[in-house]
């Protein structure tokens, strides 16, 4: 009888260390996709950006919103809010 709780307690046990594992797992899996999803929506604006940067560098015309500011203070929150890898360099 003893030996049985303690054989049910061990099992209690494992069963919660695996739920805990395959919860963490998932949470992680979840971060990844999105973590690709903001990769796929940033990646080409990164690319338009360069690109207009790199024809104005050549002198050729080049108009942008005159809400660039705007967009640059909203950029930025959002680096502090993913947390930006480049602070430390």
């Amino acid at each position: 009888m003893i030996r049985d709780a303690l054989l049910l307690s061990r099992t209690d046990e494992v069963d919660a260390a695996v739920a805990t594992r395959t919860l963490n797992a998932e949470r992680n899996a979840q971060a990844s996709v999105d973590a690709r999803l903001l990769a796929d929506q940033i990646r080409p604006l990164a690319i338009n950006v360069n690109d207009l940067d790199r024809r104005a560098r050549r002198g050729e015309p080049v108009t942008l919103a005159e809400t660039v500011p705007e967009l640059v203070e909203l950029l930025s929150q959002i680096r502090r809010l993913l947390g930006d890898r480049t602070v430390g360099r």
